[in-house]
């Protein structure tokens, strides 16, 4: 436990005042816990190389196949239309709105994080064209995607260890949509700018 939390603080640490880059940082806080939970030195870069290659080998893949997507989106112009058809169509107050649907309807098969970096340049292309802070336009659709986020399993093994076998992924999902649909609700008059 003291070793987890030393590597914590070192990784703020090498971030926050030594301005190391958030990757290298956190290489270097992991290859230190390694050593400092007394791991042998020839298991420490075995163990590192096997986390890190097992979590870019998931994960990596998808989130640049959303980059390129999101690149491909802004390059081809389709971005800027999207974002002006949405200004347009919607309105100031009705912007915020259009951005928590587009969050829900775009996180439902993708993951949070490749539906941000997907639909980053439409919202980019909606904060010029309504003249906007990019934060403002963009806060609706990351609760739209934060929605879909914490009410849909995105896999099957959390509810396989449920202690009932007739729970499927149907119960967290109709337990999260009553608790995850109030907040835009209170919230989007504010980013509306009511």
């Amino acid at each position: 436990m003291a070793c987890a939390a030393a590597t914590v603080l070192l990784l703020l640490v090498l971030i926050a005042k030594v301005r190391l880059h958030p990757a290298l940082a956190l290489a270097v806080a992991a290859l230190t816990l390694g050593v400092a939970s007394g791991m042998p030195l020839q298991q420490v870069p075995l163990s590192f190389t096997a986390g890190v290659g097992g979590l870019m080998g998931r994960i990596a893949i998808v989130l640049g196949l959303g980059a390129i997507l999101g690149r491909l989106l802004a390059a081809s112009g389709g971005a800027e239309a999207l974002g002006s058809a949405l200004v347009d169509r919607c309105g100031p107050r009705g912007l915020p709105w259009a951005f928590v649907a587009l969050g829900i309807l775009v996180g439902l098969p993708v993951f949070f994080e490749v539906g941000l970096v997907l639909l980053m340049p439409i919202v980019a292309a909606a904060a010029r064209r309504d003249r906007r802070p990019p934060i403002l336009v963009g806060m609706p659709l990351l609760a739209g995607l934060s929605i879909v986020h914490g009410t849909l399993p995105r896999i099957r093994r959390p509810c396989w260890r449920w202690p009932s076998t007739t729970l499927t992924w149907a119960a967290p999902s109709c337990g999260g949509w009553p608790s995850g649909c109030p907040p835009p609700r209170w919230l989007v008059p504010c980013w509306a700018g009511s």
